[in-house]
């Protein structure tokens, strides 16, 4: 296995779809994000909290590569981070998903599974999915019984 100092498009996709997202769900997200100290309702809540997802991913390259300095130039990383908008193609709830995803994979090193945000992001996963398969006609379609 390897780990990779995830994009800043693949944490703002995620936080930015947070923030925009129209469904019952939105709620409940926005409870488990606050409960893990992820923030959005304004540019620089969306910015700290990306940080904290940032941080926790260089933590798990910490981890990973003992050596991670001739890897990872991780405290240019932490200075340069900033909440943007990304494209409105990147906003559908599978690329999300998917990057979401990418983003714990990477996280996977170390004690990082036993943290806090960690396992609110693990929820929120497992939240997307359900709101996706929920969504499927061919689901939708299927026998209750």
């Amino acid at each position: 296995m390897s780990a990779f100092l995830i994009d800043d498009t693949n944490i703002n996709r995620f936080l930015g779809f947070c923030y925009w997202c129209n469904h019952p769900f939105k709620s409940e997200l926005i409870s488990v994000l606050n409960d893990a100290g992820l923030f959005i309702n304004t540019e620089k809540e969306q910015t700290e909290s990306g940080l904290k997802m940032l941080k926790m991913n260089i933590q798990a390259l910490r981890y990973r590569y003992k050596d991670y300095k001739q890897f990872f130039k991780t405290s240019e990383a932490v200075k340069e981070y900033k909440f943007f908008e990304v494209e409105k193609e990147d906003k559908n709830i599978f690329q999300v998903l998917k990057s979401l995803q990418c983003y714990l994979y990477q996280c996977t090193e170390g004690n990082i599974p036993n943290k806090k945000l960690y396992k609110k992001l693990r929820l929120i996963e497992l939240k997307l999915m359900s709101w996706i398969i929920d969504e499927m006609p061919e689901y939708k379609n299927s026998k209750w019984q």
